[in-house]
């Protein structure tokens, strides 16, 4: 009995070593359909193919013969990267497996600016982003929230581009996107170079002599993940208020 168990352990060792031999070719230093240079596992069967390992002969179809048996990246399921739904999950963009990752998002106060007419907080948001697999830059998109309460002589009052004046969270975007889509791409802001995004931006309000003024503006900036469901990655945000009898106004932000 221990000798037919010792023949089949080792008929099984030699058919897993045809096996594997049909991904890599010891002579040409290559694999047969694609080279997984740097992936992990690749130098255990790079040795493996040179010391024991026959390679078997290249075919017409340069397909695989099994699954690629470099192991996956970060996990043991190897449908995770289309979400577990391999035939009706499509990668048109070839982003499978890719996410946003964010090392800073910062908003800098770049300081108040008072008119004769008008004053305006101006500041600009700096986001650093991780580079290198699974990271991609284009899969992170900026969306400036707010939360708006604007008064002019005791009324609500609409900021610019319509934007809602009720108190509530809304996309910060001119024109207002009704509905607070963040997957529209108006929504989205910020210029993209190399690993960072940047933009800038000066709320402002003005009055004439006599009028009184109330504001109280809060910011959030986002960072979504557009490769995965726009899930949420990084997030900062600040506060901006004024108030007073033009032209006599107090003005703040923290």
């Amino acid at each position: 009995m221990k000798t037919t168990k010792s023949i089949i352990v080792v008929i099984f060792v030699l058919l897993t070593a045809q096996i594997a031999s049909a991904y890599y070719c010891p002579s040409t230093g290559r694999w047969l359909s694609r080279d997984p240079i740097g992936e992990p596992g690749f130098q255990a069967l790079q040795t493996a193919a040179q010391t024991s390992i026959r390679p078997t002969p290249f075919t017409s179809s340069e397909r695989w013969i099994s699954r690629d048996p470099v192991p996956s990246h970060e996990e043991k399921n190897i449908y995770a990267f289309v979400e577990n739904k391999p035939v009706s999950f499509v990668d048109s963009l070839g982003l499978s497996g890719c996410k946003c990752g964010v090392k800073s998002l910062r908003a800098i106060d770049d300081g108040w600016n008072v008119q004769p007419t008008w004053i305006a907080f101006n500041f600009h948001v700096v986001a650093k982003l991780r580079t290198g697999f699974p990271y991609q830059a284009s899969c992170c998109k900026v969306v400036q929230w707010r939360q708006d309460t604007t008064t002019l002589n005791g009324q609500l009052v609409s900021a610019d581009g319509n934007q809602p004046s009720d108190g509530k969270l809304h996309i910060d975007s001119n024109p207002y996107i009704p509905g607070d889509d963040i997957t529209n791409p108006g929504s989205q802001i910020g210029s993209l170079s190399g690993d960072t995004i940047t933009y800038s931006d000066t709320p402002t309000r003005g009055g004439r002599p006599g009028d009184v003024l109330g504001g109280d503006l809060r910011f959030r900036i986002v960072v979504y993940d557009s490769c995965n469901n726009y899930k949420p990655v990084a997030r900062t945000g600040f506060k901006v208020w004024w108030q007073g009898t033009w032209p006599k106004i107090d003005y703040g932000n923290n």
